[in-house]
């Protein structure tokens, strides 16, 4: 991992100038803003962005979640880790996912905000992991 250069919420503004980063990073934190809040978000990281700069997103992947909790409905192991992907953690308020995404939604969603390609990464850090980048 990264050392993240800024902590705080997002939704208020990141306090740096416009087309300040050439890369922004989002592990596993989109998920945790409402349906309402996400358009704001990526918004916001667009702003941030120079031109050709580069928003990496990581979130699970409601699809092949889907797909897993059908293979595996008898195990009750396993449906309740995937159900946890879905849902978060849920041990503080903050960890809890109020959103989900799709490559195919989440692609929408940052070509709406302005990105003008979208390119699907591999999987980095668990099986269900959905990675893109999108280019300003």
């Amino acid at each position: 991992y990264r050392q993240p250069k800024i902590v705080g919420d997002v939704r208020n503004g990141i306090p740096r100038d416009d087309e300040f980063y050439e890369e922004v990073r989002m592990h596993s934190l989109l998920e945790h803003f409402g349906k309402r809040d996400k358009d704001q978000v990526l918004k916001e990281c667009y702003r941030v962005l120079k031109t050709g700069g580069k928003l990496w997103i990581s979130v699970p992947d409601l699809i092949l979640i889907a797909k897993e909790l059908i293979e595996m409905y008898n195990s009750e192991v396993k449906v309740y880790e995937l159900i946890n992907l879905l849902y978060g953690e849920q041990d503080y308020k903050e960890n809890t996912h109020l959103w989900g995404y799709t490559e195919k939604s989440l692609s929408k969603y940052l070509m709406t905000a302005g990105f003008v390609k979208v390119t699907r990464l591999p999987a980095e850090r668990y099986k269900y992991e959905l990675v893109v980048e999108a280019i300003k």
